[in-house]
C-alpha cells in the first residue's frame, strides 16, 4: 500500500512538472508572438499638413505639434505607445499648418531611431496657445492617420486629416 502511494505520488509531480514546464513553454512563445518577428527599422518621418481652420486662422504662425506612433489606436495612444515627438511648426492663413518631425523618443523621454516592424497609428496635437498637457483640449488640432505601414521601405509618412477640437 505505501508502494502505490509512492508510485502515484511519483506520477502526479511528474504530471505536475510536465504541465509547469509546458505552460511556461506557452508563455514565452506567447511574448514572441505579441512582440512580432524582432525586426526593427528606422523610425520614418511624419510630414504634417494641416488645412483644418484652427490652422489657418490668421493669429496663429506657428503651432507645436505633439505626435505619437502607436499600436494601441488614438484614443488611448500610450498603451501602445512606441515613440514620440514634439516639434514646432509654422502656419499661415493661407495654406494652414506644414512641417516635418523627424527626431523621436521612447515613452520614457530617451532619444529613439528604430521602431519593430508594423502597422501603427499616428496620433497628432497641434497646440497653438501652449496648454497642451497630455490629450487635445479646445483650440487644438487633432489629426490621425491609421494603419500607417512601417518597414524596410517606407519613406516620409504624412498626417494630412485635421479636425479642430
Amino acid at each position: 500500500m505505501a508502494n502505490d502511494f509512492r508510485s502515484h505520488k511519483r506520477i502526479f509531480l511528474r504530471l505536475i512538472s510536465t504541465l509547469l514546464t509546458g505552460l511556461a513553454l506557452v508563455g514565452v512563445v506567447g511574448c514572441a508572438e505579441l512582440a512580432g518577428d524582432g525586426e526593427t527599422v528606422s523610425i520614418p518621418p511624419v510630414q504634417i499638413e494641416c488645412r483644418s481652420n484652427f490652422c489657418k486662422d490668421a493669429s496663429h504662425t506657428q503651432g507645436r505639434v505633439f505626435l505619437v506612433y502607436t499600436t494601441s489606436g488614438c484614443n488611448s495612444p500610450a498603451f501602445g505607445e512606441a515613440a514620440g515627438a514634439s516639434a514646432t511648426i509654422t502656419c499661415n492663413p493661407t495654406s494652414g499648418c506644414r512641417g516635418t518631425v523627424s527626431s523621436f523618443s521612447s515613452s520614457g523621454g530617451l532619444p529613439i531611431r528604430e521602431i519593430p516592424t508594423g502597422f501603427y497609428s499616428i496620433c497628432v496635437t497641434i497646440d497653438f496657445d501652449n496648454d497642451y498637457l497630455g490629450e487635445a483640449v479646445a483650440g487644438d488640432a487633432v489629426g490621425v492617420r491609421n494603419n500607417a505601414a512601417v518597414g524596410k521601405t517606407s519613406g516620409t509618412l504624412i498626417v494630412d486629416s485635421f479636425s479642430d477640437k
